[in-house]
């Protein structure tokens, strides 16, 4: 799927904040993790396909190396996540 199609799905589907991802196992060949809020616990499982992990952790790893734009200083996005 690209990226607009999976923008375009995200407006009806609910939204899950993490304050981070943990409990990383591989089994039967997918990645699974848990996402999890600090004081509250756990918040989603999931369950992603090794391949799929792969270039999710390619494309995360881009994002978060890519320099801030004129308008995205880090002070933003540190706004952004509280």
């Amino acid at each position: 799927m690209t990226d607009e199609e999976l923008l375009e799905q995200s407006a009806t589907i609910p939204t899950i904040y993490c304050d981070g991802l943990g409990a990383f196992r591989k089994i039967n060949g997918s990645l699974r993790c848990i996402g999890y809020v600090i004081g509250s616990g756990a918040q989603v499982n999931l369950i992603i396909s090794i391949t799929g992990a792969d270039a999710a952790n390619r494309e995360a790893r881009r994002i978060l190396e890519e320099p801030p734009t004129q308008r995205q200083t880090s002070i933003d996005w540190l706004r952004a996540a509280h």
